[in-house]
C-alpha cells in the first residue's frame, strides 16, 4: 500500500522540482535581460541582491539558461514512461482435471526461475558462449526473445534450429507450457578469434 502512494508522490515531487527549476532559471534570464524586477532578499545577518549587475548580464544569463536547461531535463525524465516490468512470477495454466478428485491449484513460476531456466537451455546447445533471454506469457504460450553469443567457428543455421528444438521441447516438458513464438539476435562479439572453439 505504502509502495502505491510513495511511487506516485514520487513522482510528483520530481514534476514539481523540474518546474520549480525551469521557472527559476527563466526568470533569471528575463531579469538579466531587464524584462522582469530583480529581487532583494533580506535576512537576520544576509543580504542578498539579485538585481543583476551590468557587467554581469552575460553570467546571468548562462546561470539562468543551465537552470532552466536542467529543469526541463528534470521534467523531461519525470514525464517518460517507465518501462513495463516484468511480473516476479507467471501463473500456469495446466491440465485440467476432474474438480471433485483434485483440489483447485494455482501454480506460478517466478520470472527469475523462467529466464535462468531458458538461458541454461540455451547454453548447453552447442556452439553457443552466452545466452541472456527474456521470457513473457502470450495467450498462446510462451513468447522467448534470446540474444546469444557464438564462438567464431558457430554456424548459425545449425546453432538457431537447436535452440528451436531444444526450447520448444524442453520448455513444454519443464513448465507444461508451449513456445508460441522465438526471437534470436545473434552476436560473435566484437573479436572473434581463430583460437576460439564450442564447447
Amino acid at each position: 500500500m505504502f509502495r502505491r502512494i510513495a511511487r506516485p508522490l514520487r513522482a510528483l515531487l520530481v514534476l514539481a522540482l523540474g518546474g520549480a527549476l525551469l521557472s527559476a532559471g527563466a526568470w533569471l534570464v528575463l531579469a538579466a535581460l531587464g524584462h522582469v524586477p530583480g529581487v532583494e532578499i533580506r535576512a537576520v545577518g544576509l543580504s542578498v541582491d539579485l538585481y543583476p549587475a551590468d557587467g554581469g548580464i552575460v553570467g546571468w544569463i548562462a546561470a539562468g539558461s543551465g537552470l532552466a536547461l536542467v529543469g526541463l531535463l528534470v521534467l523531461l525524465v519525470s514525464l517518460t514512461p517507465a518501462a513495463p516490468r516484468q511480473p516476479a512470477s507467471i501463473e500456469l495454466s495446466g491440465p485440467e482435471g476432474d474438480d471433485h478428485a483434485l483440489p483447485a491449484t494455482t501454480v506460478r513460476l517466478s520470472s527469475r526461475s523462467l529466464h535462468a531456466l531458458v538461458a541454461w537451455l540455451a547454453g548447453r546447445v552447442d556452439g553457443v558462449r552466452s545466452a541472456r533471454p527474456m521470457v513473457s506469457m502470450g495467450p498462446d504460450g510462451w513468447d522467448v526473445r534470446l540474444r546469444v553469443g557464438l564462438w567464431a567457428t558457430s554456424s548459425i543455421p545449425k546453432v538457431a534450429d537447436e535452440l528451436r528444438r531444444v526450447l520448444h521441447d524442453d520448455l513444454l516438458r519443464h513448465t507444461g507450457v508451449a513456445m508460441n513464438s522465438l526471437q534470436i539476435d545473434f552476436d560473435y562479439g566484437r573479436r572473434a578469434d581463430a583460437d576460439e572453439r564450442p564447447r
